[in-house]
């Protein structure tokens, strides 16, 4: 992240140069109300930036670019990202017959798979029981 200097012309700076405060050179707008101090918020703020100042456009840089291209490489080499799921389908089934019998509590059917309890529950409801 880089930092803004002010350079010559800018209203800071010609505060600085003639030794005055901010506050001495321009009052602030008074606000009276939340949105009268947003108001005076962004018009102090607007006050401070050059003229002719554009706010950096956020997330269309180059930096992005490069990362939608590595992410489209990968995919096409078979690679997703994200961490890999607790349960394949053969442990959603065991725990799917572990439940429906009643024998055991969610936990230790948790406590069997090494997981945790809202991890069971996730898992079994995403898959529907097949019977």
């Amino acid at each position: 992240m880089s930092r803004h200097v002010p350079q010559e012309g800018h209203p800071l700076v010609e505060v600085k140069k003639a030794s005055k405060s901010i506050e001495q050179a321009e009052p602030a707008a008074k606000a009276t109300g939340a949105v009268d101090l947003m108001k005076a918020l962004r018009a102090n703020v607007e006050r401070a930036q050059p003229q002719g100042h554009q706010p950096k456009d956020d997330g269309a840089g180059p930096e992005k670019e490069r990362t939608m291209d590595g992410l489209e490489a990968a995919r096409a080499r078979g690679r997703t990202g994200g961490q890999k799921p607790k349960f394949g389908p053969r442990q959603v089934r065991l725990a799917w017959d572990m439940y429906d019998s009643c024998d055991y509590t969610v936990q230790q059917i948790a406590d069997e798979f090494g997981v945790t309890r809202p991890t069971v529950y996730r898992h079994l409801s995403k898959v529907p029981r097949q019977r």
